[in-house]
C-alpha cells in the first residue's frame, strides 16, 4: 500500500497491512515528521521622512505591523521602537520580529526606514543697536559683544558678519548682517550701527 499523501506538521504514524491469498495479514508502522522550516511573513508600513520640531526630533507613528505564519496562522509580531516613539535627527532602522514558536522571522523586509530631516536655522543673538559720535575724521570705531548661534542639530555654530567688531563706520547708519549655518539650513540677522556727527 502506498504512504503517501498530505501530512500536518508534527508526527504521524502511518500502518500499513498487507493480507495474502490466505487471510493472514502482517502489519508495519511508519513514523512520518513534517517539521516547520519556513519563518513568519512580517509586513510593515513604507519608509518615513518626517521633519525634525524644535526639540530636534520627531514622533512617528504607523500603521500596524501584521505577521502571517502558513501553521499557525496570524502571530503578533514585536519592533524595537513603538509607533509614536521620538526619533533623533537622521536614519533609524526599525526592526520586527516574529515567530510560530518554531521558526523566527527576521529579515531585512521586515524593517522600516525612519528619516528625520533637520529643517530649522540656527537661532543667532546679535547685540542691540549702537549709536555712537564719530571722532575727528569723521568715524567711529565701534565695538560690541560676541554674536553667538545655537543650532538644535548641532548646538553652538559660528556665525560671520560682514563686519567686525571694531570696525570704523562712516557717519550714517549701517546694518551689520550676520549669518550663521548648520550645513543645511542658513539664517540671518541683522543690527544696526548708527555714527552721529559731533
Amino acid at each position: 500500500p502506498s504512504t503517501s499523501g498530505v501530512y500536518p506538521v508534527g508526527t504521524t504514524v502511518a500502518t500499513c497491512t498487507a493480507t495474502d491469498k490466505s487471510g493472514n495479514s502482517a502489519s508495519k508502522t511508519i513514523t512520518i515528521t513534517v517539521t516547520d522550516t519556513i519563518a513568519p511573513a512580517i509586513t510593515v508600513p513604507s519608509p518615513a521622512s518626517v521633519y525634525a520640531s524644535a526639540s530636534g526630533t520627531a514622533a512617528v507613528t504607523w500603521s500596524a505591523v501584521t505577521a502571517t505564519d502558513i501553521v499557525v496562522g496570524a502571530v503578533t509580531p514585536s519592533c524595537d521602537h513603538a509607533s509614536g516613539d521620538s526619533f533623533p535627527f537622521g536614519s533609524t532602522t526599525v526592526t520586527c520580529t516574529a515567530s510560530d514558536g518554531t521558526n523566527t522571522g527576521t529579515a531585512t523586509f521586515a524593517t522600516i526606514t525612519i528619516t528625520v530631516t533637520d529643517t530649522i536655522a540656527p537661532a543667532i543673538t546679535v547685540p542691540s543697536p549702537a549709536s555712537v559720535y564719530a571722532s575727528a575724521s569723521g568715524t567711529a570705531a565701534v565695538t560690541w559683544s560676541a554674536v553667538t548661534a545655537t543650532d538644535i542639530v548641532v548646538g553652538a555654530v559660528t556665525p560671520s558678519c560682514n563686519y567686525a567688531s571694531g570696525y570704523a563706520f562712516p557717519l550714517g547708519t549701517t546694518t551689520v548682517t550676520c549669518t550663521a549655518s548648520d550645513g543645511t539650513n542658513t539664517a540671518t540677522k541683522t543690527f544696526a550701527v548708527e555714527v552721529l556727527g559731533t
